[in-house]
């Protein structure tokens, strides 16, 4: 008897994975900005290639503080934060080839301005963006899937957004409570953005915290992250929520606790050779987490057949495949984008039958 395979649109092979289920081929996604940077006509050329949004469907306003930018000639930009106890200034540059923002100078140079820092978390407000769920929902359509933004966990927002990993560290260790009261207060800034969440028609939520053992390490992320996690899967899991936690550093020394967390889907997991954990390790390790894996960024530039070859490995690794999707999250060469995407895309399909 010939066997009938029903053919998904890109959004239910995600869904269906997301779910725990099995699809008709591994689910093969791309962010919506890396997408547009690379080519998006060459991009709906592929038809196995869904696309992810990425929107922030709240909005934020403050009392009595201004926010102000001024690009300088050297091609980077002068962010300002003005309050009545003063004011914070970081310099940021985009990078052509992701589209990514780099902080050259961070906001807190000295323990002092935490005070800055503290009044303007103190004096924000949040509120559902209807439009940005409209625009978002139209440009994923059937071809892809909303992960909707939520805050990073204080520790990493505090050193990614403001501070920068070595002056976090030292005002760790020397002015521990003004940092912890700086914990504080955006946990409960986070908590107004997931009450707003929870209320949501979206089912995937984005944890964009870009963690790396190298940083975090153990006693941080049992300390810090852990509990961050389980506070935010209190209030969304019981709304229908599904966490999605951007890992996309080492993961070996930390793996154990991320098997703890109540995070749904291990999301930009990286494997081999730029990750330290196997699919095969992954899936064992978190026998409860969908992997959604990024396609490492390094053999983008490798020939199409190694590309292949790597890509039918992932997925054999991963079989049955119920807990595994594809995707891609990271750096990708512009120059070789559209070649890289084919050849994944070629080898799924293989894959597939």
């Amino acid at each position: 008897m010939q066997r009938c395979v029903i053919r998904l649109t890109l959004r239910d092979r995600i869904q269906t994975v997301i779910n725990g289920g099995v699809a008709d081929m591994t689910p093969f996604t791309i962010y919506q900005g890396i997408w547009e940077i690379i080519s998006p006509s060459t991009a709906m050329d592929i038809p196995e290639l869904g696309v992810v949004a990425c929107p922030r469907l709240y909005e934020v306003t403050y009392e009595n503080v201004e926010l102000l930018a001024r690009h300088l000639d050297d091609g980077s930009v002068e962010h300002t934060i003005v309050t009545p106890l003063g004011q914070l200034h970081k310099a940021t540059r985009r990078e052509s080839g992701y589209g990514s923002t780099w902080t050259v100078q961070h906001y807190v140079k000295h323990p002092d301005d935490y005070e800055v820092l503290a009044y303007l978390l103190e004096h924000s407000s949040v509120k559902p963006s209807e439009a940005a769920l409209r625009q978002a929902q139209a440009a994923a359509g059937d071809r892809g899937v909303l992960l909707a933004w939520m805050p990073r966990a204080p520790f990493q927002r505090t050193w990614i957004e403001y501070t920068g990993i070595e002056r976090l560290v030292f005002d760790l260790q020397d002015c521990p409570e003004v940092v912890h009261h700086i914990f504080d207060l955006m946990l409960e800034d986070s908590r107004k953005v997931w009450n707003i969440l929870a209320g949501l028609p979206i089912t995937l939520l984005w944890c964009p915290d870009n963690i790396t053992s190298c940083i975090t390490g153990r006693r941080w992320f049992e300390e810090y992250l852990l509990p961050y996690y389980e506070q935010a899967a209190a209030v969304l899991h019981p709304a229908g929520k599904k966490l999605c936690c951007h890992l996309d550093g080492l993961l070996r020394d930390i793996a154990g606790l991320i098997a703890r967390t109540p995070i749904d889907v291990v999301e930009a997991y990286n494997p081999p050779p730029d990750g330290d954990v196997t699919v095969a390790e992954a899936l064992r390790i978190w026998p409860d987490k969908v992997i959604w894996a990024n396609f490492p960024s390094s053999m983008h530039l490798a020939s199409e057949d190694e590309i292949e070859a790597l890509t039918r490995e992932l997925i054999a690794q991963a079989a049955p495949g119920h807990r595994f999707l594809l995707g891609v999250m990271e750096d990708i060469p512009a120059q070789v984008g559209d070649r890289s995407l084919r050849a994944i895309a070629r080898a799924i399909r293989q894959a597939a039958g």
